[in-house]
């Protein structure tokens, strides 16, 4: 199983472009799921910019299959005082897979309070809760997630659930 961060530090620079193989253990039939495809995306951009900057907005636009050797390319379209607009492409061969924009801002003083509260009531923490989808063999091998509330899938049991997920890999992952 491919860990998240290895698969992430895992480019090579080709002139002004960076190339990876497609790592098997985040991809569904002939493609990366989405969220790799992003996470490398996001990886080539940070390589742009340097690993300091500040994530603001993300879009993707999925084109084709990503898979097998990617090379993602890097543009800077702006940069400014207080942010930088980045425009990733990633290619299988000479396929367009996904397009990425990116803008990373400088800090700044707001009103608001944008950071993420964590959960907390659910009725059980992660370590006392039962096993939600055992070892698959595929993607959701990458992740450990436990049942908190409700019924498992296929079970039978009323619809609805809440689960603990975390990546398997612990720390060392960009958050």
């Amino acid at each position: 199983m491919a860990k998240l961060s290895d698969a992430l530090h895992g480019f090579e620079i080709q002139g002004d472009h960076h190339v990876i193989e497609a790592p098997e253990d985040w991809s569904q039939g002939r493609t990366l799921y989405g969220g790799m495809t992003t996470a490398l995306c996001y990886e080539a951009a940070k390589l742009q910019c340097g690993p300091q900057a500040q994530l603001r907005s993300a879009q993707m636009t999925f084109v084709g299959p990503a898979s097998g050797i990617l090379t993602f390319r890097a543009d800077v379209l702006r940069a400014g005082k207080s942010s930088t607009a980045i425009a990733v492409d990633c290619r299988t061969g000479e396929a367009l897979a996904a397009r990425a924009s990116f803008v990373f801002g400088a800090d700044r003083s707001s009103l608001i309070d944008g950071r993420a509260s964590r959960r907390t009531d659910l009725p059980d923490p992660p370590e006392a809760c039962p096993p939600f989808i055992g070892a698959t063999g595929g993607f959701h091998d990458n992740f450990e997630l436990k049942l908190a509330d409700g019924s498992p899938l296929c079970s039978g049991g009323p619809l609805g659930f809440r689960a603990w997920t975390r990546f398997r890999e612990g720390p060392g992952t960009d958050p």
